[in-house]
């Protein structure tokens, strides 16, 4: 009897501690989403702050935007269009995050701006995390700034910008599929698979290229094939 009350109080113990594990993932789970994803609630922003915040958020959704606009505009790259070749989401996402780490400081401009207007900003090393998804490209800009005016110093850290409407997963598998297989374009499941999508397909032959562009109401995904 004293065996099988010693076997279940150690197993009734294993069951706590493994309650107490999950609740512990759970709460390490919600905080690491409230730190590296969920934006900052306005309503907790200062007065001084909030107008900075702003502005960042302005620059991050122009920069996001320009910089969505040249990876479809070279094919998956924001620099020139690279022939017979689609880079890889992860290698996009890259790609548009290298280009914000590159260009938003002209934006921010140093918040001259502001430190004219009497600010004190403090601003340390921005990074830039770009998520691709099905309808949306996601930035997180991670810059921690300290603002300072009429009261005590606030601190902003993240800024977010959602670029609603462009699905370059599924541009990118029909650029695919077609240099794969140019022929494609002339046959009917291509057709059916883009209609109702708003998509058009434009082809262009010069000097032994094929251009191609998938046409939306926001991009337009340019890629390329060598011929002959």
């Amino acid at each position: 009897m004293t065996t099988r009350r010693i076997y279940k109080e150690k197993k009734s113990q294993v069951t706590i501690f493994i309650l107490l594990g999950v609740v512990l993932l759970f709460v390490f789970i919600f905080m690491l989403y409230q730190t590296n994803i969920a934006p900052e609630d306005p309503s907790l922003i200062g007065k001084d702050a909030l107008p900075v915040k702003t502005f960042v958020d302005s620059c991050l959704e122009r920069i996001g935007i320009e910089a969505t606009h040249k990876l479809t505009e070279f094919g998956g790259n924001v620099n020139e269009l690279v022939f017979d070749k689609i880079p890889t989401l992860r290698q996009m996402e890259n790609n548009l995050s290298n280009y914000i780490n590159g260009n938003i400081d002209d934006c921010l401009n140093d918040f001259e701006e502001f430190k004219s207007q009497g600010f004190v900003i403090t601003a340390k090393r921005h990074e830039v995390k770009t998520s691709i998804n099905e309808q949306d490209v996601t930035f997180l800009l991670k810059l921690p700034v300290e603002v300072k005016k009429s009261g005590k110093p606030e601190n902003l850290k993240e800024f977010h910008f959602q670029y609603y409407g462009v699905n370059i997963p599924y541009l990118k598998e029909i650029a695919i599929g077609i240099l794969k297989d140019p022929e494609l374009l002339d046959r009917n499941w291509l057709r059916n698979e883009i209609e109702g999508k708003e998509i058009i397909i434009n082809t262009t032959s010069y000097d032994g290229f094929n251009a191609y562009s998938l046409r939306t109401k926001k991009v337009w995904f340019n890629f390329g094939k060598r011929v002959g």
